[in-house]
């Protein structure tokens, strides 16, 4: 398995697997055709074998902290590391960027998530929580 930037033609395999994994598709990205939206300030890594793509996460840059956006590793391959080689490449490219930190969403009731990330060193940040507003 190898780790490396997200190219066009992955399009496919990628938007498969956020359905298999039963994830909303990121900002921008409103159905399989939307391949647009994994630009600008976006981050897309994918990990690669030679039986196709596994897994992949999102990330985005603000210009002084980073996001870590999603993470989809398709359910066969769960428990075997690559979540967190997928985390620890997207910090290293990150902080090349000059990222102060790196942040993320959580939801609440995935502990499998939250376990992802405590063991990858993040914790919860103060007494802050997320709060959103539609813009429709």
């Amino acid at each position: 398995m190898i780790i490396r930037d997200y190219r066009e033609q992955d399009w496919d395999q990628v938007w498969h697997l956020w359905e298999l994994c039963h994830l909303p598709p990121p900002p921008g990205c409103s159905s399989a055709g939307s391949k647009p939206c994994l630009g600008g300030n976006s981050l897309c890594l994918v990990a690669d074998t030679e039986n196709g793509i596994i897994a992949s996460a999102t990330g985005t840059w603000d210009g002084e902290r980073g996001w870590i956006c999603c993470i989809a590793v398709e359910p066969r391959f769960r428990r075997g590391n690559t979540a967190r080689r997928l985390i620890e490449e997207m910090e290293s490219r990150l902080r090349k960027k000059g990222a102060s930190c790196v942040l993320t969403f959580v939801p609440r009731d995935n502990s499998f998530a939250q376990m992802l990330f405590e063991d990858a060193g993040f914790g919860v940040l103060g007494d802050h929580i997320v709060m959103g507003k539609p813009l429709q």
